[in-house]
């Protein structure tokens, strides 16, 4: 199955879609790592480069681009499979 199953990429809009919604944009996806106590919301996404772009949550809480790869290489980062497309706004953090 994988980090980034191809039917939740398909989902996720490309890069600068979501521009300057702020707590309105979507969140598509919600990656975390247990260890590094680490959490990526992604809000948008370039197939091509499998760049991300969304909020970072992790020493500081910051929009961000982050790769699929640095996502992989990262010992035990997981995708919540129980996270469904959300509103920023209605996510704590």
């Amino acid at each position: 199955m994988g980090l980034l199953p191809k039917k939740i990429a398909d989902q996720i809009p490309p890069s600068m879609a979501q521009e300057g919604m702020g707590d309105e944009s979507i969140v598509y996806v919600k990656f975390f790592n247990p260890i590094l106590n680490w959490t990526w919301y992604v809000t948008e996404y370039d197939p091509k480069d499998e760049i991300f772009f969304g909020l970072v949550k992790g020493i500081e809480t910051e929009w961000g681009y982050f790769s699929l790869l640095e996502l992989k290489n990262a010992k035990a980062t997981m995708r919540d499979i129980s996270f469904s497309p959300t509103r920023l706004g209605d996510i704590i953090l």
